[in-house]
């Protein structure tokens, strides 16, 4: 029987209502080893004690921020010999990895299933993510993570925690909103007055050539293999599993392009105008704007470059 255990943050957004529920389930199940964290840096100790327990199967209760920092500390800390394989309740409020590699139904339903298949000894079906590695400081570890978007996608970010989060719009729905909050704002007020309208200065490097642009108004990358509500703003090819994309200011033809970029459909046109995408194995970017991995903000500075890779892969189960 494969060892699990969970890891909770109770103020993760779902969680808030519906924790009670979680405990309760795993308190008729004791083989499974529960730890709660109050804040990231609890993140060491709590996957030292699992790994400790020989688990084999971590689940994540909590958001995008909290799958990111238990990601970073399982493969920074190097507590397990063997990766473990990982399960999400997607109990945040914008589930973004989940959506893709989360456990589907309601939290608690989800997770009485797993308990159950692996009580009777069943095998899991699971998907495989490369994982991307950040290096965006000289003095910090890695992040390890699965989407990241800087320049207007962290202007968009903290705007929609401020605007689409406080009207109390929930799951999937806030989790598109927020994510492309940024682009709908630009196409409709394409102005200087717009706080999200404008580039970011960026040297960005993808496989060593440089995008020929000095200036972006977003740049995003993944290697999820889908988002929300049907929106993949990625295309192209290339050698890496890390999806990348591009948008250069400033902006030309937005009002055409905005359609097949969310859908991940380009026009012949839109590669000579700045609309860049493909895969990749390495990306450099020097910037001084803050990048955003997973609902985490990092900041950065010019004098590191900001390293991004994906060349290692992790197990999600999903039943």
């Amino acid at each position: 029987m494969i060892r699990v255990g969970v890891i909770s943050n109770p103020r993760s957004r779902q969680n808030l209502r519906g924790m009670a529920a979680i405990r309760e389930l795993l308190a008729r199940h004791p083989q499974i080893l529960h730890r709660e964290i109050a804040s990231r840096a609890e993140n060491a100790a709590v996957v030292r004690d699992l790994a400790a327990a020989g688990v084999e199967l971590v689940v994540i209760n909590g958001g995008d921020g909290t799958v990111q920092g238990v990601l970073t500390e399982i493969i920074n800390g190097g507590q397990f010999a063997t990766l473990p394989k990982l399960a999400v309740l997607p109990t945040g409020m914008t589930n973004l990895v989940a959506a893709d590699v989360g456990l589907p139904g309601r939290p608690v339903e989800s997770l009485a299933r797993l308990i159950a298949l692996t009580a009777g000894g069943q095998s899991l079906p699971e998907v495989r993510r490369a994982v991307i590695s950040m290096r965006h400081a000289a003095d910090q570890p890695p992040a390890h993570g699965l989407f990241f978007g800087g320049a207007a996608f962290y202007r968009g970010t903290v705007m929609g925690r401020d605007q689409v989060h406080r009207i109390g719009v929930q799951k999937s729905l806030a989790a598109g909103l927020s994510l492309f909050w940024f682009l709908f704002l630009a196409f409709f007020s394409r102005t200087g007055r717009n706080p999200l309208y404008r580039g970011e200065a960026m040297t960005v490097r993808i496989d060593g050539s440089v995008v020929p642009e000095p200036e972006q108004f977003v740049l995003l990358g993944t290697t999820l293999h889908c988002l929300i509500l049907g929106m993949m703003p990625f295309w192209g090819d290339g050698p890496g599993s890390l999806r990348y994309t591009s948008v250069a200011f400033p902006l030309r033809r937005f009002a055409r392009a905005l359609v097949p970029l969310l859908r991940g459909r380009p026009r012949p046109w839109m590669n000579g105008s700045g609309y860049r995408s493909g895969r990749a194995r390495e990306i450099s970017v020097v910037t001084d704007c803050p990048i955003v991995m997973d609902g985490e903000i990092f900041p950065t500075s010019r004098d590191v470059p900001v390293l991004l890779r994906a060349d290692r892969e992790v197990a999600f189960v999903r039943v």
